[in-house]
């Protein structure tokens, strides 16, 4: 009787926190409308439509009754929102371990997830391991960093190779590793060429280190590098550049990786300069690179520590840029013409409050940083489309941040891009801001001195300043109408993290939105903002409901083409040569060599692959797939 007692009181209390946690925690997310909602379709539907608009307060009522309706994917979707809301683990994490029961492998991969980073292997392990028996391939390499973590050196290798064969680069970059350690370098570069041609950039870099320093394979490796985003390989093909007599062409890949944080980079572009005669800009860029050095040197980096010590020699560390300095477009510290300082420090007090830092982020690591500000005081907020690209076409979690450490979860797209595709997003915060851009500027002059706000490489409100180039128009590509979209040419300094970040002039009126850079490699400061008067026609344009929904729709449309496309013209021939005899190793081995090898164990031609191994017959997954 007493345990009966017992059960009773716990579903009670249960249900009060639940009823506690829709009310309390998300507002009222339209009380009729979940009141409504009575099977797991319509609350799932109602649920996403929150989820989509990063309305996570509303999402989440909906996905935790789906969920106690016997939703499974809901559960997880629960758990997530709960997650971005700022709640405990306590409270979201039993949503992701009821999905998981349920056989959603992505929370079995969530929870899983958590409890590792918590260093609870156990728990982990039982979780990621029913994901991974189900091909979801993150999961098994997970698993793999957990058994890796604890000296499971056998269990690591397994579990990353097979997250290597579901797709995952990381897992076949974790499986060299494990070969490396086993001293079989023979398979740890097989597995590396697999993630480097998957485009996992520290693979490439671990490639180079097997090839004679500047060889052309070196080089290569580190191209291959460079264009897959680690600014390292840039560095290191400008050397190899320089070395071969292409001292032009050097300069511009060290000045590609200096604006995307490598201080060698700009040491190294510093000394070129200096070779040339340009001291003006060789002392700028080494006051780049002490800054840089002194950073990455605090986070534990030895070879940026080197670098510091080297340039403290110089007697130039003390020198570094504080936040908020002003930059002209040469680089120098403090404009000498045009605006005076103190009018400049001025702009830079009064217009802070109107900017904002978005962040996206994918298991609490920032894939994403760039800029936006207010362009009213009801908090409509604007920045580039290709800063929000992941959070509007993939759902990755987006998070505002004001200027004065505020952090806003809760944000919704209003909308993104137009039938130009112009890379414009607007979006609405709950919260008012201390300041907005009203009104485009009256007038432009070309030579007047202008100036932008941004985040680059992540040094915060940074001011920098330049001069207004030209006026432009770039044709539409999308649509046969004529229609073009008006840019401003400037010679403001911008890097990754800039864009979105407002350009105004010496009074403070908006002239535009920085947004693109040409060519660093071959050009300097060829800069691009998006005109004032197109941010605030794309503000007032009427804006149907439906307009995200079908945007959405014709992605996933693309999507689908491109993937039968690869699955016939990638994935079958593969599949013909396993049948007609060529044994699996073969395969991959001549896959990598034609640089198609993402192909045949990822998306699509994995669901090819998978029919047979299932089935053992190529020529039934061909007719299936065809």
């Amino acid at each position: 009787m007493e345990y009966r007692n017992q059960f009773i009181t716990r579903i009670l209390a249960a249900i009060l926190f639940l009823t506690c946690l829709t009310v309390s925690s998300f507002g009222a997310p339209k009380d009729s409308l979940l009141a409504k909602c009575n099977d797991i379709q319509e609350c799932d539907r109602l649920g996403r439509k929150g989820l989509d608009s990063q309305d996570y307060g509303s999402a989440a009522p909906f996905f935790i009754k789906s969920c106690t309706l016997g939703g499974s994917g809901s559960c997880n979707d629960a758990g997530l929102a709960l997650k971005m809301l700022g709640h405990s683990s306590a409270e979201f994490l039993p949503y992701y371990e009821k999905a998981c029961t349920k056989q959603s492998w992505i929370g079995c991969y969530n929870a899983g997830k958590e409890y590792f980073e918590r260093k609870a292997y156990r728990k982990a392990e039982r979780l990621l391991s029913a994901a991974c028996r189900h091909d979801d391939s993150y999961s098994c390499t997970v698993l793999g960093a957990s058994y890796h973590t604890q000296g499971k050196h056998a269990s690591s290798l397994k579990y990353n190779l097979r997250g290597c064969e579901l797709g995952d680069p990381t897992g076949c970059f974790n499986a060299g590793l494990d070969y490396r350690d086993k001293n079989q370098a023979k398979k740890a570069l097989f597995y590396f060429k697999i993630a480097c041609t998957r485009r996992l950039a520290v693979a490439c870099l671990n490639l180079s280190d097997y090839e004679e320093r500047f060889s052309k394979k070196w080089t290569a490796f580190n191209q291959k590098a460079c264009n897959a985003g680690d600014f390292l390989g840039c560095n290191n093909v400008g050397m190899s550049l320089a070395i071969a007599g292409n001292k032009e062409r050097a300069l511009g890949y060290y000045r590609l990786a200096c604006e995307h944080g490598i201080s060698l980079g700009c040491f190294n572009a510093a000394a070129k300069l200096e070779e040339n005669g340009n001291l003006k800009d060789a002392k700028n860029f080494r006051l780049q690179a002490a800054k840089l050095a002194k950073k990455r040197c605090d986070e534990g980096r030895v070879d940026d520590c080197n670098l510091q010590k080297e340039l403290n020699g110089r007697n130039l560390a003390e020198n570094t840029l504080g936040e908020g300095s002003v930059v002209s477009a040469n680089g120098a510290v403090s404009a000498t013409s045009g605006v005076a300082a103190s009018t400049q420090q001025a702009l830079f007090r009064k217009l802070k409050p109107a900017i904002a830092v978005i962040e996206i982020e994918l298991l609490n690591v920032r894939s994403s940083l760039g800029t936006g500000f207010f362009i009213s005081h009801d908090g409509l907020l604007i920045t580039n489309y290709h800063v929000l690209r992941k959070a509007f076409d993939f759902g990755y979690p987006l998070k505002i941040r004001l200027f004065n450490g505020t952090i806003l979860h809760d944000v919704r797209i209003l909308k993104c891009r137009d039938e130009r595709e112009i890379d414009l997003c607007l979006l609405q915060i709950k919260t008012k801001p201390e300041a907005w851009f009203d009104s485009p500027a009256q007038a432009m002059e070309i030579g007047e001195q202008i100036f932008t706000i941004g985040h680059p490489l992540g040094f915060e409100y940074s001011m920098t300043s330049g001069i207004l180039s030209g006026v432009r128009t770039q044709k539409s590509t999308t649509n046969n109408k004529g229609d073009s979209v008006e840019m401003i040419q400037m010679s403001v300094p911008i890097s990754a993290g800039n864009s979105g970040g407002p350009v105004f002039d010496s009074g403070g009126q908006l002239l535009g939105m920085a947004t693109m850079t040409v060519d660093p490699v071959r050009s300097q400061n060829l800069n691009f903002a998006i005109s004032a008067g197109e941010i605030f026609r794309y503000k007032d344009q009427t804006f149907l409901p439906q307009d995200l929904s079908t945007y959405r729709n014709t992605l996933a449309m693309k999507r689908k083409e491109n993937a039968e496309v690869l699955n016939k013209t990638v994935a079958l021939p593969i599949l013909r040569s396993i049948n007609e005899g060529a044994t699996r190793t073969q395969v991959v081995e001549e896959s990598v060599a034609l640089g198609t090898e993402e192909y045949l164990v990822g998306v699509p031609a994995a669901i090819a692959l998978q029919c047979f191994r299932r089935s053992r017959s190529a020529v039934a997954c061909i007719q299936a797939d065809a």
